[in-house]
């Protein structure tokens, strides 16, 4: 998951152009003078999706290995 909000290394290395991440194309949408917030927004919806539909998938599975490395007193 910290790979997937990864922006600095991937603005270096990739060539925005060519092969942008939807880090690096929301970035270039914010440049300039007039703000399209409607479109930046929904960038980000998009962005955080498949992120989000995974953790609901997998939800059990990341509450059990949380609790499986817990801590008991």
């Amino acid at each position: 998951m910290a790979t997937w909000n990864d922006f600095m290394w991937p603005l270096i290395v990739l060539d925005p152009s060519v092969t942008p991440t939807v880090q690096t194309a929301l970035s270039s949408l914010a440049s300039g003078y007039a703000l399209d917030y409607t479109l930046i927004l929904s960038g980000a919806a998009i962005g955080v999706l498949p992120l989000l539909l995974v953790f609901l998938l997998l939800s059990r599975q990341v509450v059990a290995g949380v609790m499986l490395g817990a801590v008991t007193g």
